[in-house]
């Protein structure tokens, strides 16, 4: 879409366009917004105007959410990006350290897993019991 300020043609999104083509609902983008995830948004006549960079920051946002980050830890890596300060080696430390995170969830589900497995087990046990009861009374 074009949208004229002052004469000037701005190319740009709405919200809902950002939401069509990221697959992010609109509330989620305003809550990013409103965190501070993202740089301040332009707006034209009252309207959020979102630009390319601002779908790259959104994308960036939701691939790190993908990846399990917290919204905090995102804030911390967005704003280390947008001064530049982040180099390839924080970059790995950070994803080194998300990486832990994640096989520690999966340690703990695992753990979750095997306690459920196990009383269902149970409770088949006893099911099975009681049906071989039933048939040779």
């Amino acid at each position: 879409d074009y949208l004229y300020d002052k004469g000037e043609i701005l190319m740009g999104y709405t919200i809902r366009e950002v939401s069509e083509i990221l697959k992010i609902p609109v509330s989620t983008i305003r809550y990013y917004e409103n965190l501070g995830l993202l740089p301040v948004i332009q707006r034209f006549e009252g309207k959020r105007v979102f630009t390319n960079e601002n779908i790259t920051d959104l994308k960036r946002i939701k691939k790190l959410k993908d990846m399990g980050m917290t919204l905090k830890d995102i804030k911390n890596f967005n704003q280390l990006y947008s001064k530049g300060k982040l180099s390839f080696e924080q970059k790995i430390m950070i994803l080194d350290q998300q990486h832990t995170v994640i096989i520690e969830q999966i340690e703990e589900l695992q753990h979750t897993l095997e306690i459920i497995e196990t009383e269902r087990l149970k409770y088949s046990n006893i099911i099975n019991k009681n049906h071989t009861a039933i048939i040779c009374s």
